[in-house]
């Protein structure tokens, strides 16, 4: 019998991205952001419990590529 997603893969999946759980389940306060959350929630929404946690192993294989000479995903301005 598959589980339904709880706290803790929603505690993970932050952990996975370099984030507390309180950022990830507070990211609509930007409004330009609001969609961008609504999207991922309902995608997260359809995941079985196997796709969440490859969708988890994926963002963290993003989140720490880093390629020499590229600027930060935080950082808006290209060099």
């Amino acid at each position: 019998m598959a589980q339904e997603p709880c706290l803790n893969t929603i505690l993970a999946f932050a952990k996975g991205l370099g984030i507390s759980g309180h950022v990830l389940m507070t990211f609509e306060q930007q409004h330009e952001r609001d969609q961008q959350r609504r999207e991922l929630n309902n995608l997260l929404d359809l995941f079985s419990p196997l796709q969440l946690r490859l969708a988890l192993d994926i963002s963290r294989l993003i989140y720490d590529y880093k390629p020499a000479g590229l600027p930060a995903l935080s950082d808006p301005t290209p060099h």
